[in-house]
C-alpha cells in the first residue's frame, strides 16, 4: 500500500507515529532514500496514515505577523551557533519553564535524530546546523505524551516535520503549551550519504559539523577528536549539498518553500541583511525570525531579554532567501547521481557528476580573486605613498 506518491513522500514520520498497530516502518531504498513501508499482514486498513499525511492534506499556512533580524546577546552562545543563536535562546526558555525541548542531535554512528531534552546540559547537543535529514522517530508520540501531562513543549524541525507533527497531534495541535519552530530549509539529503562519505574518510567518524565557530567548513569527529576539516568549496559532500545535488526527491517540489509558514516561528540565516536597507549592527551571524502566530508572538516576546531584535521588511528577507519563494532547483546532474548511487554508492556517484570539476573551478577562481585583492592593496599603498 502506498500512503502517498513515493517521490512526493517527505519521510516526515507522521505515518509511522500514527499507525495504531505499528505496521509502518521507515526503510532505505536502493537510492539511499528513506520511505515508509507497510506490513500488509499487520495493517488494519484504518487509513489513518493516508488521512494524516501532509502530502494528502491541506497545510494551514499563515502569513508572518512580524519579521525581525535577531541574535542571542550571549556572545559565547552566538559564537558557537550556526547563525544568531535564536534556537538556543528558545530552547533555554522552554527548559527554564520546566518544559521539554525537541531538537536534532547526532547519536550513535553519525545518526541524526530528533530527541527531547529536559536539562540545559542536554541542549548543547542541539547546537549547529546538520545538513542531513533528521529522523523524527517516535518524537511525535512523545510530544503528545508531554502535552497530555501538561508540560510545555518546544519542537524545532523542518517545515514538513512541523506539518507532520501537527497532523499527528490532531486536537492537541492547538494546545497552548506547544510551540513549534521551523527552519528555512534548502532540502535534506539522506543520512546514508553522510555516513558513507564520512566512513570513506575515517571509519571512526561519529559526528559532523558544518557551521558554528568555523563557518561553512566540513568537519568530522571521532569522539572529541577532529579527524577531518575542509572548507565547503573544497569538500565533495558540502559542495554537493550547496549545489542541491542529492536532496530527497520531494524537496525539489516542496510546498513549504514559500512566504507563508506552518509553524509559530520560522528561523534561518538573514542572508542579504543590510544590502538594500541599512542595518544598525554587524550583519555577521544574524538570524531571520518570522513570527507567524499570536502564540509565537507571545513566546518570542518572552525571550526578548536574551535577544537583540530589530524589525525588518519581509521583502528584504525574501529577496535574499530563495526558499521563502520557491524550492531548491535540481542540479543538472541530480538524475546522474541517483542512477549511479544504486550501483556504486555515494562517493563514486558524486565523482560521476560535475561536482569535482566545479570544485576545481571554484578553487581556481578563489586563487585569482585573492591575487587581485592583494594587487589592489599593493597599488593602493604605492599610490598613497606617491601623493
Amino acid at each position: 500500500m502506498d500512503i502517498c506518491e513515493k517521490d512526493m513522500c517527505l519521510a516526515c514520520y507522521c505515518c509511522e507515529n500514527i499507525c495504531p498497530v505499528d505496521s509502518i516502518t521507515m526503510k532505505l531504498d536502493e537510492y539511499g532514500q528513506i520511505y515508509p513501508y507497510v506490513d500488509e499482514n499487520k495493517c488494519i486498513k484504518c487509513n489513518k496514515c493516508k488521512n494524516s499525511c501532509p502530502q494528502n492534506t491541506e497545510p494551514q499556512f499563515r502569513q508572518p505577523l512580524d519579521i525581525y533580524a535577531s541574535y542571542s546577546v550571549d556572545k559565547n552562545d552566538r559564537a558557537t551557533s550556526a547563525s544568531g543563536g535564536m534556537a538556543s535562546v528558545f530552547y533555554d526558555k522552554i527548559i527554564s519553564e520546566k518544559g521539554v525541548a525537541f531538537g536534532a542531535k547526532f547519536e550513535n554512528k553519525l545518526e541524526v535524530n530528533i530527541v527531547p531534552a529536559e536539562t540545559k546540559e542536554q541542549l548543547k547537543e542541539f547546537k549547529g546546523s546538520k545538513y542531513v535529514q533528521a529522523a523524527a522517530g517516535s518524537s511525535y508520540k512523545r510530544v503528545k505524551e508531554y502535552l497530555k501531562s501538561n508540560k510545555k513543549v518546544l519542537y524545532v524541525g523542518t517545515p514538513c516535520q512541523i506539518d507532520g507533527l501537527l497532523n499527528f497531534l490532531g486536537k492537541y495541535a492547538n494546545n497552548d503549551n506547544l510551540h513549534t519552530v521551523d527552519l528555512i530549509c534548502h532540502g535534506t539529503p539522506s543520512i546514508k550519504y553522510l555516513q558513507e562519505y564520512a566512513y570513506s574518510i575515517d571509519k571512526s567518524s561519529d559526528k559532523a559539523s558544518f557551521r558554528g565557530a568555523d563557518n561553512f567548513v566540513m568537519q568530522l569527529y571521532s569522539g572529541d577528536k577532529q579527524v577531518y576539516s575542509r572548507p565547503s568549496n573544497k569538500d565533495l559532500y558540502f559542495t554537493g549539498f550547496l549545489s542541491s545535488l542529492y536532496y530527497k526527491k520531494a524537496c525539489y517540489q516542496c510546498q513549504y518553500a514559500q512566504e507563508k509558514r506552518v509553524s509559530d516561528i520560522t528561523i534561518g540565516d538573514f542572508w542579504g541583511l543590510g544590502i538594500t536597507k541599512p542595518f544598525s549592527e554587524d550583519a555577521y551571524k544574524v538570524s531571520l525570525a518570522l513570527v507567524n502566530t499570536e502564540k509565537g508572538k507571545r513566546f518570542f516576546e518572552s525571550c526578548s531579554s536574551k535577544l537583540f531584535v530589530e524589525k525588518r521588511d519581509y521583502a528584504e528577507a525574501k529577496e535574499f532567501n530563495p526558499q521563502l519563494n520557491y524550492p531548491s532547483k535540481k542540479h543538472k546532474d541530480t538524475d546522474v547521481f541517483f542512477e549511479q548511487y544504486k550501483n556504486v554508492g555515494f562517493l563514486e556517484a558524486v565523482k560521476a557528476t560535475s561536482i569535482p570539476q566545479e570544485i576545481k573551478e571554484a578553487v581556481k577562481q578563489a586563487k585569482i580573486d585573492k591575487i587581485k585583492y592583494y594587487k589592489k592593496r599593493i597599488f593602493e599603498k604605492v599610490f598613497k605613498k606617491g601623493e
